[in-house]
């Protein structure tokens, strides 16, 4: 995550992550398999065209990581969505988070606790369309 949300980052190392508006793509992670890629014109190795559903959970997701809320009036706002109707399989799935202490609710937000910053992937799991719906449930060796 970066502060420069806004932005279109190109990554340019191994590994590396390039963020546009609409897709993503990361480079070879191995470093030779990269060098050579690249004398070919090419190090990315896999990327994505991101959908409107992508685009409103990595907007979520900055936020999460990036502030350690998320606040659901600017989500809506932005998207025009129903944070509440959008993500109401999310929701079902929070209060086992809540009850262990990682977050809190309130009627416009979600809010981690300082246990839950440390653990923000485990909560972010909750959010990740890519992830299996009980894969918070396996810890952050498992989502992250």
């Amino acid at each position: 995550m970066t502060t420069g949300k806004d932005l279109d980052i190109l990554g340019l190392g191994p590994s590396a992550i390039s963020l546009l508006d609409d897709a993503f793509a990361q480079n070879r992670k191995d470093t030779v398999e990269w060098q050579q890629a690249l004398a070919h014109n090419l190090a990315t190795e896999r990327g994505l065209h991101l959908t409107d559903d992508d685009r409103v959970r990595r907007e979520l997701m900055q936020q999460l990581y990036g502030h350690g809320m998320i606040d659901k009036p600017a989500l809506e706002t932005q998207f025009g969505i129903d944070f509440d109707d959008y993500f109401a399989a999310e929701l079902e799935r929070l209060p086992e988070l809540i009850d262990e202490g990682l977050a809190n609710v309130d009627g416009t937000a979600i809010r981690l606790t300082a246990l839950g910053r440390l653990l923000v992937r485990v909560i972010a799991a909750v959010f990740d369309a890519y992830l299996p719906p009980d894969a918070f449930r396996e810890g952050a060796s498992k989502v992250g």
